[in-house]
């Protein structure tokens, strides 16, 4: 248990998270960024222990995600999990299942946390809670531009042959090609997130949730702005050219 103090409006005064949370005060409908790097999967289990905390206690109204989804987030997901077999007939019937396999929320985080490897946020939200209100945040074209940066880098530097410097070199290489991009999609999840919430008129704080970097980014915009967000950073979190 460790409580937490805040000061944002439409929060308690004290919430139970974990990892290396922060906030900034100011103006609402405050904003929550969930940061994650996305082949760290205890961290994600993190994130999500705490985004099902904020969900349980009626404090989000939205959810969005980096990863990217052509339609419906749920109906992607439920699709690719249910497949053709047939053995459930819907999303809800997977996930009891499967608490009931691995022993309830407890069980299926300590899972994701023990699998390794890039996992998915989104999927693993809507298995433990499948009437989230999650929605995809990215744009189509900017995704795709951001995504062929990724493929001109990866066969670089092969003749490095040390596995973590070569590691560190895509990084860097990485994150010098696609600066102008990296900034147009963090403006895009900001605007779309908070145009998606004045939609729904509800008073409930947006949570975000994308890379470390993104998410640290968009929290400087916030703080300019002078608009309140908890910052939800999991407990190990380190920046890859640290």
């Amino acid at each position: 248990m460790a409580m937490f103090p805040l000061h944002l409006p439409g929060f308690p005064n004290e919430f139970d998270l974990e990892g290396d949370p922060a906030e900034s005060s100011g103006s609402g409908p405050a904003l929550v960024l969930s940061m994650e790097k996305h082949d760290n999967s205890p961290g994600i289990a993190q994130a999500l222990l705490n985004t099902l905390r904020l969900l349980d206690a009626g404090l989000l109204g939205l959810i969005c995600v980096e990863e990217f989804f052509k339609g419906d987030v749920r109906s992607e997901v439920e699709a690719k999990l249910i497949g053709t077999k047939n053995k459930w007939n819907s999303l809800e019937e997977y996930a009891e299942g499967l608490k009931a396999d691995l022993g309830g929320d407890g069980g299926v985080l300590d899972a994701l946390a023990k699998a390794g490897g890039q996992q998915s946020f989104a999927k693993y939200l809507l298995i433990l809670r499948p009437n989230a209100p999650v929605i995809c945040m990215e744009d189509e074209a900017l995704k795709l531009e951001a995504d062929k940066i990724s493929e001109t880098v990866g066969p670089m530097y092969a003749d490095v042959n040390d596995i973590v410097a070569r590691k560190k070199l895509l990084v860097a290489k990485r994150r010098e090609l696609s600066v102008n991009v990296d900034a147009e999609r963090e403006k895009f999840f900001l605007e779309f997130a908070r145009a998606k919430h004045a939609e729904l008129g509800n008073p409930q704080a947006v949570l975000l949730n994308g890379g470390g970097r993104h998410m640290l980014r968009i929290a400087e915009t916030l703080t300019a702005e002078k608009i309140g967000y908890l910052l939800l950073k999991p407990i190990g979190y380190k920046d890859e050219l640290a």
